[in-house]
């Protein structure tokens, strides 16, 4: 009986190929088979990481009076890095408008509004108050004899009388 001796010839595998993919936060599976005798070998492939990009992106905008939020993003993934307050606008009032003017003794309105968002401020216009001139004497007092003196609101024209005590002996 003669032996043959027949040398292993050793696998002849194919390029690897993905089972599974790796993610950012995950890894993944490769693999590859002997053409010769069909055996698998697998091995992991590692996480890749987050690539984040170095361009701010707004993930919520501001608006005038609610603060907004802007991040860094993966371009991989939906990750994100560096989350920051973006704050309030705030508004953009325009002139003041009266509403109802005041008189010396009700009060008035006045209002303006913002340009962004529409939002309306309101006001009181406090009413100012008489403004009176100069005292007029209508009837002079005497020792005995009360006098009589009057003034106007130089605004609306109410008269003040007032009476003016004699002077006596």
């Amino acid at each position: 009986v003669k032996t043959e001796i027949i040398y292993a010839v050793g696998h002849n595998f194919s390029d690897w190929y993905s089972e599974s993919d790796a993610t950012c936060d995950n890894g993944g599976i490769k693999s590859r088979v002997c053409s010769v005798c069909g055996e698998k070998e697998s091995a992991p492939v590692d996480a890749l990481g987050h690539v984040y990009s170095v361009v701010w992106t707004t993930d919520k905008t501001p608006t005038c009076t609610v603060p907004g939020s802007k991040s860094h993003h993966c371009n991989r993934c939906d990750a994100k890095t560096d989350i920051t307050e973006i704050a309030p606008l705030g508004h953009s009032f325009g002139q003041w408008t009266t509403l109802e003017t005041p008189t010396c003794t009700s009060s008035g309105q006045r209002y303006r509004m913002c340009s962004v968002c529409f939002s309306e401020d309101v006001e009181e216009i406090k009413a100012p108050g008489h403004t009176y001139g100069e005292w007029t004497i209508d009837t002079k007092a005497d020792c005995e004899n009360d006098g009589a003196r009057h003034t106007n609101c130089t605004t609306c024209g109410t008269i003040v009388n007032e009476t003016v005590k004699a002077y006596g002996h």
